[in-house]
């Protein structure tokens, strides 16, 4: 079994995700990672970082950007639930976990997102950042 693991985060959590992304990496070497980074900045914290390790683990790890349109904006609430939808129905995984870390704000909102595109509770963990 190959399981998915799909990470979103925003600025507030990714220092801590880029960790966890790694030793799921180094220790998880049949899984499949998908990182949902929802930001504001264009010049992303650990975007160069990111796409080296999509460079070392092509068929491992994804990164998945989200921009608001209107850079006044926390953050695009459409663009994130887009992502997470085409990553749910393109999963080929017997098993999905989704990490959600960031504010309390930004995770309760995800989590409020998953469930209404079908994802149960116990497959959902969130770190308040």
């Amino acid at each position: 079994m190959n399981p998915h693991f799909v990470f979103v985060t925003n600025e507030a959590g990714i220092s801590s995700v880029f960790g966890q992304i790694k030793e799921k990496l180094k220790f998880a070497p049949h899984s499949y990672l998908s990182l949902v980074y929802c930001t504001t900045d264009e010049h992303p914290l650990f975007r160069s970082e990111l796409e080296n390790l999509e460079r070392r683990y092509p068929s491992q790890l994804i990164t998945y950007y989200t921009l608001p349109p209107d850079p006044e904006q926390k953050e695009s609430p459409g663009a994130c639930q887009k992502i997470l939808e085409m990553i749910i129905n393109s999963n080929t995984s017997e098993w999905m976990q989704f990490k959600l870390t960031g504010g309390e704000d930004f995770c309760v909102a995800t989590e409020d997102r998953l469930r209404y595109l079908g994802v149960i509770s116990n497959q959902v963990q969130s770190q308040i950042i």
